[in-house]
């Protein structure tokens, strides 16, 4: 509960300065580039039923390399955004779920 109060107040600090928060991880667009109309050719390394490990460059130049269900991120996998950030862990139909490591470029 302390950790939530503190980040709350900090949020309402930074509207309050009226800064821009730019927030670009975990984005829809990911996921909607990847279960679009097009067929993404995601590798043949096949370790379950429907999971396929596969390395995919992303437009906005995000690359995730992990295990894929279909279009969506899904198992244990990397993503790795052009600023430098990561998550390592869990994924569940396209969005972090579980266990997971998150590092900032500033090493948090």
């Amino acid at each position: 509960m302390w950790r939530g109060y503190i980040d709350r107040r900090q949020m309402n600090i930074l509207i309050k300065n009226d800064l821009q928060i730019s927030v670009h991880y975990f984005n829809f667009r990911e996921t909607q580039e990847t279960i679009g109309k097009k067929k993404v050719n995601l590798g043949t390394i096949r370790q379950a039923p429907g999971i396929k490990k596969a390395v995919y460059n992303y437009k906005n130049r995000g690359i995730y390399d992990g295990e894929w269900f279909g279009g969506f991120r899904h198992g244990y996998g990397t993503m790795k955004w052009n600023d430098g950030s990561t998550y390592r862990g869990q994924w569940s139909f396209g969005k972090a779920s579980g266990k997971g490591v998150f590092s900032f470029p500033n090493g948090d």
